[in-house]
């Protein structure tokens, strides 16, 4: 869980003599930044005032009929055990937090066929939005560079099973605020705050495994999982980026790996995730020689599906959110399911498991509006049907 200094990676012993003080580099001082506003941009904060809340944002969106529970088609289960008793309460009871919903404004006139809602969660560390079926999750803790802590990720792993959950979540966006995405482990905080505390191996043990439901959630949950990487991302908060569908960098951003540096050999399935998508003698360079690296070098080795500039990275990241989230929702559900599937399982394996998919999603209202829509030249109206 290594973590970003002041130029060059945080010394450990170091780490856990330094004061709570907000880091503030040289470049953040040019150029501040803060956390938006809860009706703010959906993807927090980008470098110039591109990405600051400028005021409160419409949301439009798609009308969806109101489906009955017995309507409702069943969540996809992880490891053949329902998704939330792997992951506890909803988050809005399990934290005590507040949920706020304001009526859609549907700017092209008309009533919908139901009232979509905007959900935001405010919490210490981890702040929840969604916006007509796109959540966006915002590690929050900029005085620390968003550093992971215990209590951090029992927040970010409720936070995840809530837009599992969500129904009307068809896309979840996780991201940083403050000018970083996430430096991995907050090594100056009190050992009893850390996952990794060293107080007992047992207690060290159970709470890493607690963490490691974020990124089984980013990777499996039914949902498609986007990282807009808005600066410096290391150590657990590289395996939280890496465990998403598509990630997307500003041009500003730095990566590392840094475990070794903070000597421990590595969690958060980092090593995992990046063996799947880079070549394996650069996977064992950058875990067993970590150094710090550019958002264009993690591009070119297949770690990030794009770079973008600083201040084009919230829209950029919105753009690609709301054309996923436009296509039927359980042919996305399906095909997300066949992407993590052909990873590992064999042909004769992989495919009755398509086949099923294909037929389930074919015997959709969904399909047939799909069809419909192509032959009469418009665009389709998916109703999750």
């Amino acid at each position: 869980m290594g973590e970003f200094g002041d130029g060059e990676l945080m010394d450990p012993a170091g780490a856990r003599a330094q004061p709570e003080q907000p880091h503030v580099s040289a470049e953040a001082s040019a150029n501040p930044r803060s956390c938006p506003a809860r009706a703010g941009s959906r993807l927090g904060p980008t470098s110039g005032t591109a990405g600051r809340h400028q005021g409160p944002v419409s949301s439009v969106g798609r009308s969806r009929p109101n489906l009955s529970p017995s309507k409702r088609r069943r969540e996809p289960q992880i490891n053949d055990e329902p998704l939330m008793a792997r992951i506890g309460r909803p988050y809005a009871s399990a934290c005590g937090t507040v949920l706020v919903r304001r009526p859609e404004v549907n700017l092209h006139g008309g009533q919908s066929a139901r009232q979509a809602e905007e959900m935001s969660v405010d919490s210490a560390e981890v702040r929840y939005e969604v916006n007509d079926s796109v959540a966006t999750i915002t590690m929050n803790r900029p005085q620390r560079r968003n550093a992971v802590s215990k209590s951090f990720m029992k927040e970010l792993a409720e936070v995840l099973g809530t837009a599992a959950a969500d129904d009307d979540v068809r896309v979840v966006i996780l991201t940083g605020c403050g000018g970083y995405f996430n430096v991995g482990a907050d090594l100056a905080s009190p050992p009893e705050t850390r996952g990794l505390s060293r107080i007992s191996k047992d207690r060290d043990r159970h709470h890493v495994l607690d963490g490691s439901r974020c990124v089984e959630l980013l990777h499996r949950m039914p949902k498609v999982t986007i990282a807009a990487i808005n600066g410096a991302c290391a150590g657990a908060g590289l395996g939280l980026a890496l465990a998403t569908d598509l990630r997307y960098a500003a041009d500003i951003a730095k990566f590392n790996t840094a475990f070794l540096t903070a000597g421990i050999s590595g969690d958060m399935a980092a090593v995992w995730f990046a063996s799947q998508v880079a070549a394996p003698q650069k996977v064992r360079e950058l875990f067993l020689v970590p150094q710090k690296f550019t958002a264009a070098q993690a591009l070119e080795w297949n770690l990030l599906n794009d770079v973008v500039p600083a201040d084009a990275l919230a829209s950029h990241v919105t753009r690609v959110a709301q054309q996923i989230s436009a296509f039927a929702p359980l042919a996305v559900r399906h095909m997300k399911a066949n992407l993590n599937d052909a990873l590992l399982s064999p042909l004769s394996e992989y495919l009755p498991r398509e086949v099923d998919r294909v037929v389930d999603s074919a015997h959709t209202e969904d399909s047939v509006e799909a069809a419909r829509a192509f032959l009469e030249k418009r665009a389709p109206k998916f109703t999750g049907r």
